[in-house]
């Protein structure tokens, strides 16, 4: 038998610290997002974010031990003149929080097969919607909730994550490349760092962490500015999180940083990864213009996924996005999920809306398209 417990106050999360971090331990394939670390961070940064944000952490115990966590929140948002009240998971808004799942031991997943709806529904007591947010096809919320298996859910693709399956040598994976790129990798990595006297590093210690985030961010902006690119990565809240992110999590090893430094020692690139269940994730990067001519960018990734087979990682996933650049990598998509369920009257009159609105939204913009064509 399960004991749920219904957190709602910040100390009774921060109190939950250890059992988690013991609960984590025992579940092998746990992402960085399920951390109490990112969570309770992004809920002390964001929170205030939202208007009339409520905690909604659902905890179960067997006896006095935590063997399972729902952790979700509560918000307020206005459409037009209809307020919504949605239940989201800790850390899905603004920061790019993916695979998300409930939080449990193998053991206990027959329990939420068969009640994973209506703890949800408990939990977001008084909320119009609840989201499952950024969920693969194996998780247990697609499982119980997504697709064709139950009428009250909307399933929608919500991002592709591509990602590369690791062999055992770095040669091995530039020869799954094609003999073009091949050649260009190889090419720029020897012009860069052979010819320059520049260097690859990673940052193991949290000794000048801020400056370090602040680095990323900084280069990153560079880059994008540079592209003429719009980026939701330079704002003063998200550097905050992130530098207490990494004094949080640099030590445990789930986060790895990397640095092109030149022979002068000055920034050349910055590539910003996590590490979890035998993967190392490509979460964001950049670089210094002046050095456009070297392609900082690619021999920085090259190095990273280099440093990813040395270490005996599986997998490099480059996570949420569809840029082109990925698939010159040998990257296989894959896609994580958005399950809508509504949960009160006006929730269901929004979720019909909702999904007469992303049925036409395709043939709106063909029609837009023929029009000004």
């Amino acid at each position: 038998m399960v004991r749920k417990k219904l957190v709602t106050s910040t100390d009774e999360f921060r109190n939950l610290k250890e059992p988690w971090q013991q609960l984590l331990e025992k579940i092998p394939n746990h992402t960085i997002f399920m951390t109490w670390e990112w969570q309770f961070i992004w809920w002390e940064t964001y929170a205030a974010r939202f208007p009339e944000s409520q905690l909604r952490i659902l905890a179960y115990f067997n006896e006095e031990k935590l063997v399972a966590i729902l952790p979700y929140f509560v918000y307020t948002e206005a459409f037009g003149p209809v307020r919504l009240r949605k239940a989201a998971y800790l850390g899905s808004k603004i920061e790019s929080s993916d695979y998300l799942d409930v939080i449990t031991l193998p053991e206990y997943e027959p329990y939420f097969v068969q009640h994973l709806e209506d703890d949800l529904r408990e939990l977001a007591s008084g909320a119009d919607i609840i989201e499952l947010n950024n969920c693969l096809p194996d998780s247990l919320f697609y499982r119980v909730l997504g697709g064709q298996k139950n009428g009250h859910a909307f399933t929608e693709t919500y991002r592709v994550c591509p990602y590369v399956e690791l062999p055992e040598t770095f040669d091995a994976y530039l020869k799954q490349l094609s003999s073009n790129f091949r050649y260009n990798v190889r090419r720029r990595v020897k012009k860069l760092l052979n010819k320059t006297g520049a260097r690859f590093e990673e940052v193991n210690t949290t000794e000048n962490i801020d400056a370090v985030i602040e680095d990323i961010f900084k280069l990153h902006y560079q880059r994008a500015l540079q592209k003429g690119l719009d980026t939701k990565f330079v704002r003063e809240l998200r550097e905050t999180f992130h530098k207490e992110v990494a004094r949080a999590l640099l030590p445990k090893h789930y986060i790895r940083i990397f640095h092109l430094l030149s022979a002068e020692d000055e920034k050349i690139a910055a590539l910003y990864c996590f590490e979890y269940d035998k993967t190392l994730a490509y979460f964001q990067a950049g670089f210094n213009p002046d050095w456009s001519n070297f392609s900082p960018g690619m021999v920085i990734l090259a190095k990273a996924i280099e440093y990813a087979i040395e270490h005996d990682m599986r997998m490099f996933d480059f996570m949420r996005g569809s840029e082109a650049y990925k698939k010159n990598w040998g990257t296989v998509d894959r896609f994580i999920y958005l399950i809508t369920v509504p949960n009160s009257g006006k929730g269901n009159k929004y979720y019909q809306y909702y999904k007469i609105r992303k049925r036409l939204a395709p043939v709106v913009k063909k029609w837009l398209a023929h029009v000004k064509g």
